[in-house]
């Protein structure tokens, strides 16, 4: 079951990375401006993830619940493609395509990725430890 959930975060994680990058190839130079101030999808990610957190933990209804894998997969993707872009960079349209905003989104997501795999791990060998533990209780 974790294993699954892991998978399906990896694939929309790296899936929204692509498609952003995609996207800014088709659209090129067309920005979200609200209230006169651009919009980077790092903020759109941000609300996301923020969603994602406010379900997890205020909700109770399992249907909503199902959206919270979605949410900060798509909303980390988001951030992890352009952090490296806004701070390796001058911030413009040209350079999301340079050595450093692509060395760099892909450095980040790579690190995230293994600080994920190594929370997984190590909760894996607590759960077995207090499993075992148990066990032992038991027996005596």
């Amino acid at each position: 079951m974790v294993l699954k959930k892991i998978s399906k975060f990896l694939i929309l994680f790296f899936l929204t990375i692509f498609l952003v990058r995609l996207l800014v190839v088709i659209v090129q130079e067309k920005s979200i401006v609200f209230l006169g101030s651009e919009v980077h999808h790092m903020f759109i990610g941000i609300i996301l993830v923020l969603l994602s957190g406010f379900s997890k933990f205020f909700s109770k209804n399992s249907e909503i619940n199902k959206w919270d894998l979605i949410l900060f997969a798509v909303g980390s993707g988001l951030i992890v493609d352009e952090v490296a872009f806004l701070i390796f960079t001058e911030g413009t349209h040209l350079e999301y395509f340079s050595m450093a905003s692509m060395l760099g989104a892909g450095i980040l997501a790579v690190v995230l990725v293994l600080l994920y795999y190594l929370i997984y791990d190590y909760e894996k060998k607590e759960a077995k430890t207090k499993y075992n533990g148990k066990k032992r209780k038991e027996r005596k």
